[in-house]
């Protein structure tokens, strides 16, 4: 998986997820300001079975965040597109929070298993998807 330059990669525990990485670009830059997760599945999925259980994977983190004191504004989008030759699902909120006015799930089935980047960030920060589906596009699964 290409990171951004001089990001921190750390394991993390997700409410959804079976494995969870979180990326922290540098404070400085592009991507200042921007929170970065990658969440995989270790269970089989093909490429029908991303939306629903990117779904899934989405409600449970907004209810958990809901649950922080974090809810989501009203704007919820579900988008089918392609990241290159991938299949990808966009799931788009708007979230009110400290850590970012927006959060965008990019869901794909990488090797047969689930895999989703997320990013929260404020809403005017263009450099959010770009990189997310940099880090969708290289994610390699062992």
């Amino acid at each position: 998986m290409s990171v951004p330059a001089g990001a921190r990669v750390t394991e993390m525990s997700d409410v959804a997820a079976d494995a969870a990485l979180e990326i922290l670009p540098p404070a400085s830059g592009p991507l200042a300001g921007i929170r970065l997760h990658v969440l995989m599945s270790k269970a089989h999925a093909s490429d029908g079975d991303v939306e629903a259980q990117g779904t899934v994977w989405r409600d449970k983190r907004i209810r958990s965040r809901s649950s922080w004191g974090v809810p989501a504004t009203g704007v919820r989008r579900i988008e089918p597109t392609r990241i290159g030759s991938l299949r990808v699902v966009r799931f788009v909120d708007e979230m009110q929070s400290a850590m970012g006015g927006q959060q965008i799930m990019l869901c794909a089935a990488l090797s047969a298993h689930l895999t989703c980047v997320v990013g929260s960030a404020p809403p005017d920060t263009a450099a959010l998807e770009p990189a997310l589906s940099r880090l969708l596009e290289t994610a390699k699964r062992p």
